[in-house]
């Protein structure tokens, strides 16, 4: 039952950032589409940059929102692992997915 409650507060935590970070992805993906896979590279760490862009940004206007979790039992460590990990799992998956149809 833990997990499951850790689960749905990840991805209510996650749905504050994901609309910005899904058309990064959809946008890297297309640049996948037209130049190819050799692209890749560079489009991982502009991913990784616009993420640590995020993160500043969820940190600076959403810090009192991180009381929620805690009082939840949900530290911001695990709220950002659990959430980066997932984004940058759906940036590799979606971008090699798109290269494979190409």
């Amino acid at each position: 039952m833990r997990i499951i409650k850790t689960i749905r507060l990840l991805s209510s935590f996650y749905r504050s950032f994901f609309p910005v970070s899904f058309i990064i992805t959809v946008c890297c993906a297309l640049i996948v589409w037209h130049w190819g896979l050799e692209t890749y590279f560079a489009l991982f760490w502009f991913k990784l940059c616009t993420l640590g862009v995020i993160v500043f940004a969820v940190r600076s206007h959403k810090s009192h929102e991180f009381y929620y979790y805690q009082n939840l039992g949900v530290s911001q460590r695990l709220l950002w692992t659990g959430t980066l990990t997932f984004d940058l799992a759906l940036f590799v998956f979606l971008v090699l997915q798109i290269n494979t149809f190409r």
